[in-house]
Parts: C-alpha cells; sequence; structure tokens
C-alpha cells in the first residue's frame, strides 16, 4: 500500500514556497495550498493570523507542517494509500494537487482504458472501486508511463487554449513526466 510520507517530499518539491504571481491561474499559494483553496475549506483552523477569516497573509504564514497536515487530510480524504504502487499513488496525488483531483483521476481512468481497452472505464474523475481495481492489477510501469503522457498532453492542450499560460510550459511537462 501507498504511503504518504513517501509521497509528501515529492509534492513539497514540485509546488515550492510562497507564490504570488497574477498570471498563476492558481493564484496566491503556498507549497500548492492556494488561498481559493482554504476559503473554500471553510476551516478557520488555518487562519494563521486569527483575523476571522482566510487571507493572503494567512497563505504567506503558513508553516511547512500545516500545508503537511493539509495534504495529509487530502490524501486520506481520496485514500490514495490503497494503490498498490507508490508511484502510481504519488503521480495521481501530485497531478491532482496541480489540476484538481477529477482532472487526475480522468486521466488516470483514461490510461487504465488505454492499457486494457476491455476494461471500458467511465472518464468521470470519481475515484470509485472499479477504477481503483483497475489501476492496481494493471502493469504499474506501463499505467505510469501511459499517465505521464496523459498530463503532458492536458498541459500542452491548456497552453493551446491560453497561451498566455506558455510561461509555464517547461515546468509543467517537467512535472508530467516526473
Amino acid at each position: 500500500m501507498a504511503e504518504f510520507d513517501k509521497a509528501i517530499p515529492i509534492i513539497l518539491d514540485h509546488e515550492g514556497g510562497f507564490s504570488d504571481d497574477s498570471k498563476d491561474p492558481g493564484g496566491v499559494t503556498k507549497y500548492g495550498i492556494s488561498l481559493r483553496y482554504l476559503k473554500a475549506r471553510g476551516d478557520l483552523k488555518y487562519d494563521v493570523d486569527q483575523d476571522g477569516e482566510i487571507t493572503e497573509n494567512d497563505i504567506k504564514n503558513l508553516t511547512r507542517q500545516q500545508v503537511i497536515d493539509i495534504y495529509q487530510d487530502w490524501w486520506n480524504d481520496y485514500q490514495y494509500n490503497r494503490f498498490f504502487s507508490q508511484n502510481i499513488a504519488t503521480k495521481v496525488f501530485d497531478s491532482a494537487v496541480n489540476m484538481g483531483q477529477k482532472q487526475a483521476v480522468k486521466m488516470l481512468q483514461d490510461a487504465c482504458n488505454q492499457l486494457n481497452p476491455d476494461l471500458n472505464l467511465q472518464e468521470d474523475g470519481v475515484m470509485g472501486p472499479i477504477t481503483l481495481i483497475a489501476a492496481n492489477q494493471l502493469d504499474s510501469s506501463e499505467l505510469l508511463n501511459r499517465y505521464r503522457r496523459g498530463c503532458g498532453n492536458f498541459y500542452s492542450d491548456l497552453i493551446a487554449r491560453n497561451s498566455m499560460l506558455g510561461r509555464y510550459e517547461a515546468g509543467w511537462l517537467r512535472r508530467a513526466y516526473s
């Protein structure tokens, strides 16, 4: 079974520290935790300055441990530990952090279908038991290769639809194929 402690260093490395790039669709972030995400959680546990609302200042002041705790919740909520392959669990988790859980799972379902068309998985972005069983039964090395290509294609498509995102291409593609 996959382990959070083996995945989190990769996420933190890919996400880096504080960022307030006005051209980044993610907005204000620290280690990949966005202001939009923390507000949507509605959890004042991360109201670091205790002013009663989640603001940019709270993102700036998140500690590394608080970020790890948030990601631990995410790992548990989506049950990434149920993957047999650590590499698949880490890659899907990393993709979910960057592009959203639903998109990450759709790409996993597509990669599974590519490897075994008889599966005929519904590509709905829901990590249900059928998707998990399929991912666990397929050759993890081949599945990872297909998944990485899917990530690369996803980022390339985003850039094709919005050329302003081209500035992120090198980093996104490096992440896709890592």
